[in-house]
């Protein structure tokens, strides 16, 4: 079953990603029958009306400027990456053990770490960093000469976290009345979907909804888990309270 449709704690970009994520897995899936489709299509209206409303939003200069660092960075920590990754492969056994070390650190914080969530990157990346730092882990970053690539993804993760934490809230950056109440109608169309699916799943049988509740709970989890650790909270509290202020 469907165990939390909860998703007042996210950022509006947050929350349509989301929202959207369930709108194409939805649309893919052609077993979707009445009265389950009825809601699906009022859904996607919903979310396309959401998607209008959030244009203010995502064209703010915050929001290009801090796209365009979060860019940078991304190149710099790819970058490193594939540059450890050539040391796997070293006739050197010594460079290729330094490599193997390093890389299993990147890996603790996330395959995918350039794809996450802004202030979660900016955590994990700091980590990452804290922990090539450290004496016994120095001594491999200085085999693979891999000075340079560290410190220019130190810069340039440091100067998102300024930007961030620096910008200033203007009324053109704030979300509007308008996206507020049009996010509202979307989580509306959202709950009622999911309830629906619930419902089916009760008389028609969990295994053939199996599919389309799993993934709508990961999608729903993974945000959740997303907003608890930025907050400092458990994820149950996250599921339970209101829009994060």
């Amino acid at each position: 079953m469907i165990t939390s449709t909860n998703l007042k704690s996210l950022r509006n970009l947050e929350a349509f990603q989301v929202y959207s994520d369930v709108a194409v897995f939805l649309k893919q899936d052609e077993t979707i029958e009445e009265p389950l489709k009825g809601l699906c299509d009022t859904f996607y209206a919903r979310l396309k009306e959401y998607d209008t409303a959030l244009l203010p939003e995502r064209r703010s200069p915050r929001t290009a400027e801090l796209a365009r660092l979060d860019a940078q960075r991304d190149y710099l920590f790819r970058s490193m990456v594939a540059n450890l990754k050539l040391y796997v492969a070293s006739p050197d056994a010594e460079q290729a053990q330094a490599a193997d070390v390093l890389l299993s650190l990147v890996d603790k914080y996330g395959r995918n770490i350039a794809a996450m969530p802004y202030r979660e990157e900016t955590g994990a990346i700091t980590n990452l960093l804290q922990d090539f730092a450290l004496e016994a882990n120095a001594t491999f970053v200085k085999k693979l000469f891999a000075e340079h690539w560290i410190d220019s993804l130190r810069t340039a993760n440091t100067q998102f976290e300024q930007t961030m934490l620096s910008r200033t809230e203007t009324a053109s950056d704030a979300p509007s009345e308008t996206s507020k109440a049009v996010r509202a109608t979307v989580q509306t169309a959202f709950e009622k979907l999911c309830e629906m699916i619930n419902a089916l799943a009760i008389v028609k049988g969990e295994a053939d909804y199996a599919r389309i509740i799993d993934r709508i709970n990961q999608l729903v989890g993974e945000a959740q888990d997303v907003v608890a650790r930025r907050l400092g909270r458990s994820k149950k509290t996250v599921e339970e309270e209101g829009t994060e202020e």
